[in-house]
């Protein structure tokens, strides 16, 4: 395991319910429906996980906050009462998959995303609940507010790539906007890690809140490990002499 790993903030209704949706999901697609997807099926466990535990949410839930603002992914509201930002995906969205680029994430996805969150950063990232409606949901979690330090430049490039090497993550230039890192080790990517998503707090902590994590796609992989991981020397293991010639075996191990 890398060093400066947190598990603290991984809740037990993260793991559950990714659990949940991931066995329920298989069980579905086992039985070979026509035109069942694996998006649309691990969505139909998700709010059956929700109804189980008693969290389907009014759909006046998210007026007894402030409006933040919106992004690609979620509405954010404020929590003032609790200092906490509550987001909603947008109906039937669930982010970007980390899979491979411009993907959008699955159910299963978007919770392993949460926890992965919790892990590596200490966040406290809580599934609330889900708001439903006609064939479609939003999926409510609560997540720590953070008050950047405005006396503060953003994070800078260069904070962002020390702060995620610490987490075990070495920057990659896969993709051209940047912000991108992989752990070899763990062989999870971090995604959209720009100073929009990396916060300064006003104790000066260096605090990701939005980052896009997940396991890449094996074609992302063998470029990362290309691109990241050290090239690999030919070391001479034995040489066989025949009545003409030497034959000179070769094996591959990191430099």
């Amino acid at each position: 395991m890398a060093s400066g790993l947190s598990s603290k903030g991984a809740s037990a209704s993260l793991v559950t319910a990714a659990n949940y949706i991931k066995r329920g999901s298989r069980a579905i697609l086992a039985r070979r429906e026509d035109g069942v997807r694996a998006s649309t099926a691990q969505q139909d466990c998700l709010i059956e996980w929700f109804k189980r535990k008693s969290q389907i949410l009014s759909s006046s839930y998210c007026r007894r906050y402030r409006h933040f603002g919106g992004g690609a992914e979620h509405e954010v509201f404020f929590d003032l009462n609790n200092r906490l930002a509550i987001k909603t995906t947008h109906p039937n969205k669930f982010g970007w998959s980390a899979a491979c680029e411009s993907v959008p994430a699955t159910p299963l996805e978007y919770l392993t995303r949460l926890l992965y969150q919790n892990w590596f950063f200490g966040d406290d990232i809580q599934l609330i609940g889900a708001l439903t409606g006609d064939d479609h949901m939003e999926v409510v979690t609560s997540q720590p507010w953070i008050s950047g330090d405005k006396t503060r430049p953003p994070a800078s490039d260069e904070q962002i790539i020390q702060y995620f090497a610490t987490k075990g993550f070495q920057k990659s230039e896969q993709f051209p906007g940047g912000g991108f890192f992989y752990n070899p080790e763990l062989n999870v990517v971090a995604a959209d890690a720009h100073s929009r998503n990396v916060l300064v707090s006003s104790q000066g902590q260096i605090t990701p809140i939005d980052i896009v994590m997940g396991r890449p796609g094996k074609a992302l992989e063998a470029k990362l490990r290309r691109e990241i991981l050290p090239p690999q020397a030919p070391e001479k293991i034995a040489t066989t002499a025949t009545a003409n010639t030497a034959v000179t075996y070769y094996t591959y191990k990191p430099e």
